[in-house]
């Protein structure tokens, strides 16, 4: 069920309700003030098909029809960006729980990484100098 579009870059079907939600990026470095705009580029400018738009209509009207928004962000610029469904760029999106796949998206690069070695280590071994001293004391022993 994943798009393939380069040997670099993918847009799984998970990407396309993820996306929905997110209208602009998330980082400091990358975010603009509301009402700012993104660098943008074409698709071919950072490597991808000239017609990357037209792949990814026609997988929302087929797979995804009840999507709100989809924005494609490649090297900190703005390639794609469609709103379906009468959306427009103006409106808030309802994130629901976006921050849950966001959230076992960096758990898996991180894991990945290294940066842990065991989905049952807790957060107490793992950051335990992140853990704010009036925190509930179970929170040390939630594991990923």
């Amino acid at each position: 069920m994943t798009l393939k579009i380069s040997n670099r870059f993918r847009i799984a079907g998970l990407a396309l309700p993820l996306a929905a939600t997110l209208t602009r990026p998330a980082t400091a470095e990358e975010s603009a003030p509301r009402g700012a705009s993104w660098p943008t580029t074409n698709p071919e400018d950072q490597g991808l098909p000239a017609d990357l738009a037209d792949q990814i209509d026609a997988r929302v009207a087929t797979e995804t029809p009840l999507l709100s928004a989809l924005l494609v962000v490649r090297g900190g610029q703005l390639v794609v960006e469609r709103y379906y469904n009468g959306f427009q760029a103006e409106e808030t999106f309802a994130a629901w729980s976006v921050a849950k796949s966001i959230t076992t998206i960096a758990a898996g690069i991180a894991f990945r990484k290294g940066l842990f070695t065991d989905l049952d280590q807790t957060l107490g071994e793992l950051m335990p100098d992140r853990i704010p001293a009036e925190a509930d004391p179970r929170v040390q022993d939630i594991t990923l």
